[in-house]
């Protein structure tokens, strides 16, 4: 079956004062404009949610959100939280932090002031990697993990991208993998000065698998693009935000396919509904045509003079992606940038063996059972917690001593390990009581 992505991202979202919320219709439309292009051509699969959810990463910001995306799974066809993928933004950075953390600012020079190539990596290795004092690093992004750990795509010290496995388009597994552009963001960003490091990109080459890596920022606002690039070109898709602009582009046939979602709400210039105010969102089909990969694109943009969503100027797309779609590079991450075995990514679904996992090979994970397991981590994630804990101590999967953990570290141990004990049943079971 071919997988249908909605592309969103920079949605600001604002706590307004009471009764003015500029963005409200223009929201309001895009359900209204979605929920027609489901009833033609069939419901969405994904939601992919690009960065700058919130504008100023304040809880009520996302809370909002939170409301306005439960209506658009509605508009998707009825879909379930299960399948939304979210990574950060600029706006997702909390700016009061950073100007009252000296570690931060203090990470912030550091790197500023390495090597593009290799010291890069050098300092994500020292001061998360290896520093135990690494989580306060994470506290501008507090309350996006706390919005995002509702869609298991939180982003932390050891773990700072997500992979996930529970997709599939025409028999080939999809491998998304969400990554994290804004940990040095702040004020004074621009061209060349956001940083990723090698870890967060290396896509693990698999048979039957399409890579779709998503982050919010587009190439040239990264500073060690150059490293990070070769890796990323193993995607067969990469989806970025922040520029409030619709692009598309294939630098050469059958290599790797990337898009700018453009803006569900870009800034007004001059708090005026004029150029270049133009919001947009994407949806993208992908299929499988013989033994390459099509990614067919169809933007949509805000009319202004409808006052409503239609077909963006520039059309709908259309490309070709080999199975293997990297292009051959000279520049390479130096061997001394490794991260010395710690974990690369976190798996956004816990209860999903991991790819390469080998404990049952004679039983592999369908794809339906896959997106089935992602549903029920999301559930109990959304639970309160203490009813969480009550049901990880009757299942035995966690003591006393663990339950003073950081939740963050918590709740997935807790479903790590009821997947390596089998106990995925007796999980559902308790969920039910």
């Amino acid at each position: 079956m071919p997988l249908r992505l909605l592309h969103l991202s920079d949605i600001h979202f604002h706590a307004s004062s009471p009764g003015w919320d500029e963005d409200s219709d223009l929201r309001a439309e895009l359900i209204r404009d979605l929920r027609s292009l489901v009833a033609g051509s069939g419901p969405i699969d994904a939601v992919l949610v690009g960065g700058d959810i919130a504008f100023s990463a304040k809880e009520e910001e996302y809370a909002i959100a939170l409301e306005w995306i439960d209506g658009v799974l509605v508009a998707a066809g009825g879909i379930e939280r299960s399948q939304v993928w979210t990574v950060p933004g600029n706006h997702d950075v909390d700016r009061a932090i950073i100007a009252s953390s000296k570690d931060v600012q203090d990470f912030r020079r550091e790197m500023a002031d390495c090597d593009a190539v290799g010291g890069i990596d050098a300092v994500f290795r020292k001061r998360i990697a290896e520093d135990p004092t690494a989580d306060g690093l994470m506290m501008p992004l507090a309350e996006y993990n706390r919005f995002a750990e509702k869609f298991l795509c939180t982003t932390q010290p050891n773990s700072l991208a997500w992979q996930d496995n529970s997709l599939t388009v025409d028999g080939w597994t999809v491998r998304l993998t969400g990554i994290n552009s804004v940990m040095n963001s702040g004020p004074g960003d621009d061209h060349q000065t956001l940083v990723v490091g090698t870890q967060q990109c290396r896509l693990p080459r698999a048979d039957d698998t399409i890579h779709v890596a998503m982050l919010h920022h587009p190439p040239h606002w990264i500073r060690d693009w150059e490293s990070i690039e070769p890796y990323l070109n193993r995607a067969h898709l990469v989806l970025f935000g922040h520029e409030h602009a619709f692009e598309a582009e294939q630098l050469v046939a059958g290599s790797t396919v990337r898009v700018s979602a453009g803006a569900v709400a870009p800034e007004r210039d001059g708090h005026g509904e004029i150029e270049p105010y133009v919001p947009t969102y994407n949806v993208l089909t992908l299929s499988r045509d013989g033994a390459q990969l099509q990614v067919d694109i169809h933007p949509r943009y805000w009319s202004k003079h409808a006052t409503r969503f239609d077909e963006h100027p520039h059309g709908a797309r259309t490309y070709l992606v080999d199975v293997d779609p990297a292009l051959p590079t000279a520049v390479v991450a130096p061997a001394d940038a490794e991260l010395g075995g710690q974990d690369e990514v976190s798996a956004a679904s816990p209860l999903i063996s991991p790819i390469g996992e080998t404990r049952v090979p004679e039983r592999p994970q369908s794809p339906e059972t896959r997106r089935s397991l992602r549903g029920i981590g999301v559930d109990f994630l959304g639970l309160p917690m203490f009813r969480r804990l009550d049901i990880a101590r009757a299942l035995g999967v966690v003591d006393d001593e663990e339950t003073r953990m950081p939740p963050r570290e918590l709740y997935p141990l807790i479903l790590e390990r009821v997947r390596e004990r089998g106990l995925i049943e007796n999980l559902i079971s308790e969920m039910e009581r």
